[in-house]
C-alpha cells in the first residue's frame, strides 16, 4: 500500500503530557504507521497508509481530546494572533479585577465588591480560559493528565473559593486570583510561542527559498506558471536576481549564483553551461535558460527541508527517560496540592501560625489566613506553579535552534539524536579526496602509448563520478577539446579499483596501477595515479599523473579538533606516500593507505573493538565511504550533496569543506550543554518551587507567573545558541 508522510501542524499543545495525549490519538487511528509530535514546533510528523485513512480522519481523533491539527496548513502566525487574541480578552477583565484586588487590600470597601470580583473572574474563565479549561475536562475524561489540568485546576478552584466566601464569610475569596491566573498563563503562553517561533526560524528560511511561479517555453513563447506544475525537461527563463525555479542542468547563459542559503558559502559559484544548478539559488548574472531535472518533492531543497525536519522531529534518547518522569508528574502535583489542602484544613492551628509568620516576612502572602483560606491558598499555588512545559520544552527547543544553526552553515542533520553522540565524539576518521585536500584534483600529465588511448581514456572516465576521473574528462574537454566518447560496452564502476569495459571486442580496465614499477618514472611521488589497461592483451595503454592540494585551512581546523580533545585519523585508498604527505602537512599522526571501501569498514570496525568506549564520526563522501560512515556512531557524509550523501550521513555537509565540520563539532557540544542547563533549570525549579507552595508561601499568581517564566526561559536559553562563537 502506498505511504505517506505529512508535516502538520498542532494546536492547543502546551506541556510534553499533551504531545503524549495527541500522539497516543494518531497513533491509535488504523492506518497510522508512524507518528512523532513536536511540542517545540507544534508539529506532527505522520507517515500513514492512504488508502485506509486521510488527514481528516486523524484530525477528527485528535479533536476528541481536545486538541487540533491544521490540515489546510495554516501559518504559525495564526496560532501566534489567537493566543494573542485570547490574552487580550484576559486583560479586559483582569485590570477592572485588579483594580478591586488592589481597593480591597487598600480597605477600600464597597456593597457586593466581592460579588462582582467573582462576576469578572467567571466571565474571563468563561470567555479568554474557555479552551484551556475544555481541553482540561477532554484530557481527564480520556484518562490524560497534562498541563491544562493543573491549570484550569487551580483557576475553577479559586473561583469557587469566590464562591464559597459569598456564603461562609469567613472563607477568604480568590476570585480575583483565577483571572489573574488565567492572565500571566495566556501571557507565558504568547511569549513561550513567540520565542519557538524565532527558535523554528530556520525551517521556514528553507521554505522561503521556494519559487512559487516559474517562466518556461512553450512553442517558443515564454509562460509562467505555478512551479507545482512543473516537469522534467522543462526549459526555464531566469532573469538576474531570480531564485531558480526546481533543480537542473544550465543550457544557455553563463552566470554566478547565490547558494549561501543552502551551502553557507557566501561567495557566489560560478556556472557554466552544462552544470547543475540547485533550486533556490539565485541567478546573479544575466538571462540564463536552465533544463529541469527534478521537481516537486524530488529536489535537493526539498531534501535539506525534509533532513531538518527529520531532525527536529527525532527524539534524543535522553527523552526516554524524560517521558517517564512527565507521565507521572501531573498526577503527583494533584496528588500533592490535595494532600496539602487536607493538610491545613486537618490543622488550622498550625496553619494559623504559619500563615502569621509568613505575613509578617512576606508581604505578597495575606494576612489572617483560617485553615481552609490556607488550605486553598497553597493548594491553588501547588496547581498552578508545577512545570512540566520546561521538561518537555528542554531537549526540543534545543535541537531546533542547534539543526538551524547548522543548516545555516551547510550542515544538515539527518537524525536529532546525532547532536548528542557528536558531541560526545573523540575520535574523528577523515577521508582524504575532499575533505583535507580540495577535491579538485587537477592532471599533472597524460603520457599514452598507443594512438587511441587517450580517447579511450576520456571515454572510460565518463563512466564514472569518482573525483579522479572527473578531474581526467575536464582535462581532456578544456584542453583537448574531446566532446564525443566512444561507445563504449558492458561498463561496470567497482569502488576503490575503478571501471571495466569493452570496446571493439577488447575489454579494458581504467583505475590504479596494477605494479608501481609500470608507472613511477612517469609521476611524482605525492601524485594520485590512474592507468588504463588493455585487459585482454594485459598491456599498459596510457598513465594520468593527478595532485590535489591540502586544504589552506586543514592544518589549523586540525588543530582546533584536537584542542578539544578529539584525535583525527586519515583513512584513504590512495598510496602510502600520498596519504604520508598529507598527513604530514595537516598535523595527523595516525593514517591508513591503500584502503578499499571493504578495508574502511573493517578498520571501523577495529577501531569501536579496541576503544569501546570510543564515540567515532567517520567523514567521507557517502559513495566509496557509505558502509564505513553507517557503521560510525556518526556518519559525517561531503560532496556538494549527491543523493547518495544524503543516504548514507548521519551530517550531511553541503560544501566540502573541512571548517564546517569543526563548526558543527562545537554546535553539537554547545547543544548537549544547554540542553544540560535546560534540564537542570526544571528540575531544580520544580524541587525547590513546590514545597514553597506547599507551604503557602509563595501567592498563587506570583506562582503561575514563576511556571510562566520557567518555560520562557527554557526557550530564550537554546535561542542563546545563535550566538555561540564559531
Amino acid at each position: 500500500m502506498a505511504k505517506k508522510k505529512a508535516v502538520v501542524e498542532v494546536r492547543g499543545m502546551s506541556c510534553a503530557s499533551c504531545v503524549n495525549t495527541v500522539k497516543t490519538a494518531i497513533a491509535h487511528t488504523p492506518g497510522v504507521v508512524s507518528v512523532e509530535v513536536n511540542l517545540a514546533t507544534d508539529q506532527a510528523f505522520i507517515e500513514y497508509e492512504e488508502e485506509k485513512v486521510d488527514l481528516v480522519e486523524i484530525a477528527k481523533n485528535v479533536s476528541k481530546v481536545g486538541y487540533a491539527l491544521d490540515i489546510e496548513q495554516a501559518k504559525t502566525n495564526e496560532e501566534l494572533q489567537r493566543i494573542k487574541e485570547q490574552f487580550i480578552a484576559s486583560t479586559l477583565f483582569m485590570v477592572p479585577v485588579t483594580i478591586l484586588m488592589v481597593m480591597h487590600m487598600s480597605g477600600i470597601m464597597f456593597p457586593n465588591m466581592e460579588l462582582l470580583q467573582l462576576i469578572l473572574s467567571a466571565l474571563a474563565v468563561a470567555t479568554a480560559g474557555q479552551e484551556t479549561v475544555s481541553r482540561a475536562f477532554k484530557a481527564l475524561f480520556h484518562g490524560q493528565w497534562t498541563m491544562d489540568v493543573l491549570v484550569a485546576s487551580g483557576i475553577v478552584m479559586a473561583v469557587l473559593s469566590g464562591a464559597i466566601s459569598l456564603v461562609y464569610p469567613s472563607v477568604y475569596s480568590f476570585a480575583s486570583v483565577g483571572a489573574m491566573i488565567l492572565f500571566f498563563n495566556l501571557l507565558g503562553k504568547y511569549l513561550e510561542s513567540s520565542a519557538k517561533k524565532r527558535a523554528a526560524k530556520s525551517i521556514r528560511a528553507l521554505l522561503d527559498l521556494r519559487p512559487q511561479t516559474a517562466r518556461i517555453i512553450v512553442d517558443g513563447i515564454e509562460v509562467e506558471i505555478p512551479v507545482q506544475q512543473l516537469d522534467p525537461g522543462d526549459i526555464m527563463v531566469v532573469r538576474p536576481g531570480e531564485r531558480i525555479p526546481t533543480d537542473g542542468i544550465l543550457l544557455e547563459g553563463e552566470c554566478y549564483v547565490d547558494e549561501s542559503m543552502i551551502s553557507g558559502e557566501s561567495m557566489p559559484v560560478q556556472k557554466n553551461i552544462g552544470d547543475s544548478v540547485i533550486g533556490g539559488s539565485i541567478n546573479l548574472g544575466s538571462p540564463i535558460k536552465v533544463k529541469a531535472t527534478r521537481v516537486g518533492e524530488d529536489t535537493f531543497l526539498s531534501h535539506l527541508i525534509d533532513l531538518v525536519q527529520q531532525a527536529q522531529a527525532a527524539r534524543m534518547p535522553i527523552q526516554d527517560n524524560l517521558d517517564k518522569v512527565i507521565a507521572i508528574f501531573v498526577p503527583a502535583v494533584i496528588s500533592l496540592a490535595v494532600f496539602t489542602f487536607i493538610f491545613w484544613l486537618a490543622f488550622p492551628g498550625l496553619a494559623a501560625n504559619v500563615n502569621n509568620y509568613l505575613s509578617s516576612i512576606l508581604p505578597w502572602v495575606p494576612k489572617g489566613l483560617t485553615g481552609f483560606s490556607l488550605a486553598a491558598f497553597a493548594s491553588i499555588a501547588t496547581l498552578v506553579i508545577a512545570c512540566p512545559c520546561a521538561l518537555g520544552l528542554a531537549t526540543p527547543t534545543a535541537v531546533i535552534v542547534a539543526s538551524g544553526l547548522a543548516a545555516k552553515h551547510g550542515a544538515y542533520f539527518k537524525d536529532g539524536s546525532a547532536f548528542q553522540r557528536l558531541a560526545s565524539v573523540n575520535t574523528v576518521v577523515f577521508d582524504k579526496t575532499g575533505t583535507l585536500t580540495t577535491g579538485k584534483p587537477t592532471v599533472r600529465r597524460i603520457v599514452a602509448f598507443e594512438e587511441n588511448a587517450e580517447q579511450l581514456m576520456y571515454s572510460m572516465a565518463k563512466q564514472s563520478q569518482h573525483p579522479l576521473s572527473r578531474a581526467i574528462v575536464a582535462y581532456f574537454e578544456e584542453n583537448k577539446k574531446m566532446d564525443s566518447a566512444l561507445q563504449l560496452e558492458n561498463v561496470k564502476e567497482t569502488p576503490g579499483l575503478g571501471v571495466l569495459a569493452t570496446f571493439s571486442g577488447k575489454t579494458y580496465s581504467l583505475g590504479k596501477p596494477k605494479r608501481r614499477q609500470d608507472v613511477q618514472q612517469f609521476i611524482d611521488p605525492t601524485d594520485s595515479t590512474v592507468a588504463l589497461y588493455d585487459e585482454t592483451d594485459q598491456v599498459l595503454l596510457a598513465v594520468c599523473a593527478l595532485y590535489d592540494p591540502v586544504r589552506e585551512d586543514a592544518a589549523m581546523a586540525i588543530e582546533e579538533l584536537k584542542a578539544m580533545g578529539i584525535e583525527p585519523v586519515l583513512l584513504s585508498g590512495d598510496r602510502e606516500e600520498v596519504v604520508k604527505a598529507v598527513a604530514t602537512a595537516v598535523g595527523i599522526k595516525t593514517f591508513k593507505a591503500n584502503a578499499l571501501p571493504e578495508d574502511k569498514l573493517d578498520f571501523i570496525k577495529r577501531l569501536k573493538a579496541e576503544q569501546p568506549e570510543s564515540i567515532i564520526a567517520m567523514v567521507g563522501d557517502g559513495i566509496n565511504d557509505a558502509p564505513a560512515l553507517r557503521l560510525a556512531d556518526v556518519g559525517i557524509a561531503m560532496g556538494s550533496g549527491t543523493d547518495v550523501a544524503i543516504e548514507s550521513g548521519d551530517v550531511v555537509i553541503y560544501k566540502t569543506d573541512i571548517g564546517t565540520i569543526v563548526k558543527t563539532v562545537k554546535i553539537a557540544k554547545a547543544t548537549a550543554k544547554k540542553i544540560s542547563q535546560n534540564l537542570f533549570w526544571a528540575f531544580f525549579y520544580n524541587l525547590l518551587a513546590l514545597p514553597l507552595a506547599m507551604m503557602g508561601a509563595i501567592h498563587p499568581v506570583i506562582a503561575e507567573i514563576a511556571m510562566a517564566f520557567s518555560s520562557v526561559n527554557v526557550v530564550t536559553n537554546s535561542l542563546r545558541l545563535n550566538r555561540i562563537k564559531l
